[in-house]
Formats: structure tokens, C-alpha cells, sequence
């Protein structure tokens, strides 16, 4: 793969184009140092971003050292990286100039949007109201269900699985169906053996 090139000349850097990658890039762009490079030495280049620092160790690649960049060597976009490439040879340490590519931004990676468009938070508002308000059985025999525009309850016409559809109960054991809160049905002086006591809430 034609990687772009940062030449090295007598501990002196100079870089072939001004974008070297782009932001998140992954696996498919590198730092690429050719040249007469001393042997001997270990080489490591510096990237700085801000106070944020990171070493990066290259190994030989094809005519020169190099290494393939990852997305998280490439988080920051829209801003130049400074770089700087550290020769070791025991206790010998020496650096080159520092260059300044400018890595372009990404619609791409691990961006988190600020805030998601209106017309998806309203829709999820609206299931968040409906599910703090499951359907509950009403008085006639029919299914109360939530509506989000007036905030209330409405009967609708889905009959209760022991109703007739016409708002009847049937059942051999129960005839009245009671939706009432839990302090009303403690305070019942006796409950009726032919009444579904439901509890709100």
C-alpha cells in the first residue's frame, strides 16, 4: 500500500503532503519515515495533541520504518498533530524537527450526537408516558388506555378477556369488576366474594 511519505534527512523531518490520515482512520494509513536513517537506533515518533501525548514505535517497512495507524491513534480531527521522531541507541537519545499534519475530521467513529433530533424525542417521550401508564380494566368491562394528547385515560373498545364486548362481565364467580386505589380498598368494611377488586398503581 502507497503509504505518504515523511522524509528524513540528517535528523531533519519534512513531510511529502500536509494530511498524512484522517480522523478514525483504521488500519489503512501509516506513519512512513524514509531515508538515510542511522543504523542501530530505535525509533519512536512523538504525537502531540493539545497535553495530550503519545509514542508510537516503528518497526522497518518496506524501504524505510513506519507503522500502521489505528482509530484511537487518530481520535482529534480538524487540528494539526505535532510530531517528532526519537532515535535511542542504548543511552544515546537524539531528536529530529518537529512537523505539523493536519488531520481532517470524520463523520465517523465514536462521536456521540449532543442531542437527538425533536421529532425522535418526542416519540420517545410519548413511550416513556405510555409505559408508566399500561392499560388498566375499567368499570364497563373494556380496556382503559392512556392517551399521550390529553394525559388521561379514555375507555377504548377492546373488551376485558372475561367481558361480552358490550361492557358486560361474564364469569361464573365474578360479576362486578372495582378499579380502586389501595386506601379506598382497605378502607371497604367487607369485600364482596363476586367483586374483582383491581388496585391502582
Amino acid at each position: 500500500m502507497n503509504y505518504p511519505e515523511i522524509t528524513f534527512d540528517n535528523w531533519t523531518l519534512s513531510a511529502s503532503c500536509d494530511v498524512i490520515a484522517r480522523q478514525y482512520d483504521n488500519n489503512s494509513r501509516a506513519l512512513y519515515v524514509v531515508g538515510e536513517l542511522p543504523e542501530g537506533y530505535e525509533w519512536d515518533m512523538l504525537v502531540s495533541v493539545g497535553d495530550n501525548l503519545n509514542i508510537i514505535r516503528l518497526s522497518p517497512m518496506d524501504e524505510g520504518i513506519g507503522a500502521v495507524l489505528t482509530d484511537d491513534q487518530l481520535a482529534f480531527g480538524n487540528v494539526a498533530y505535532t510530531m517528532q521522531l526519537r532515535g535511542t541507541q542504548g543511552d544515546v537519545v537524539r531528536h529530529t524537527n518537529k512537523i505539523y499534519p493536519y488531520i481532517p475530521d470524520s463523520l465517523s467513529g465514536d462521536a456521540q450526537w449532543p442531542t437527538i433530533p425533536s421529532e425522535f424525542s418526542d416519540y420517545e417521550k410519548r413511550l416513556e408516558e405510555l409505559n408508566d401508564h399500561p392499560p388498566m380494566p375499567g368499570d364497563n368491562g373494556f380496556w382503559l388506555i392512556w392517551n399521550t394528547d390529553t394525559h388521561e385515560y379514555e375507555e377504548s373498545d377492546v373488551p376485558l378477556p372475561s367481558g361480552t364486548g358490550s361492557g358486560n362481565v361474564s364469569s361464573k364467580e365474578i360479576n362486578v369488576i372495582k378499579v380502586l386505589d389501595l386506601a379506598e380498598y382497605e378502607e371497604l368494611p367487607e369485600k364482596d366474594a363476586r367483586t374483582l377488586y383491581l388496585i391502582r398503581g
